[in-house]
């Protein structure tokens, strides 16, 4: 299992504007359309580089992707 934390990109505009979430595997960050979490969820935030204190929907499972869409499982 993997743990996984999702925020809003507030960057979308300077990249693909279809790609609004960030999708944190083990820290590892790949960009989503969307997001379905079939998994039990919960918040929490993180301070960042230079102080700045993020806030996510974090869970553990796995990710499958369809295309740029992020489906989180247990399995």
């Amino acid at each position: 299992m993997a743990n996984i934390k999702i925020r809003f990109n507030t960057k979308y505009l300077e990249g693909n504007p279809d790609l609004k979430w960030r999708v944190l595997i083990n820290n590892k960050e790949v960009l989503a359309r969307n997001v379905h979490i079939e998994v039990p969820s919960f918040t929490s935030e993180d301070t960042i580089e230079g102080g700045e204190i993020k806030w996510h929907i974090s869970c553990e499972g796995q990710v499958h992707w369809q295309e740029d869409i992020a489906i989180i499982k247990k399995s």
